[in-house]
């Protein structure tokens, strides 16, 4: 039985389109707006704090963790 070359190997072939895939394929959304949203619910995190009185750790989690708004509170 001879060797297969290159061109005949399946798995080689499968291995080439998924590089030239990948090389093309742009960048997912998360990447290019993925820093807004979270900025935003933490921004009105800090809003219904500072509207309420309540304390920091009983910021509701739909804001996010408390302590990333309140980190971003004392920026």
């Amino acid at each position: 039985m001879r060797p297969m070359t290159q061109r005949e190997n399946p798995k080689a072939d499968a291995r080439q389109r998924s590089a030239r895939t990948q090389a093309t394929e742009p960048p997912p959304v998360r990447f290019l707006i993925g820093g807004l949203k979270p900025r935003r619910r933490s921004i009105d995190g800090i809003r219904s704090r500072v509207r309420t009185g309540i304390p920091w750790r009983d910021v509701p989690i739909e804001y996010g963790p408390w302590n990333r708004v309140y980190d971003l509170f004392r920026r």
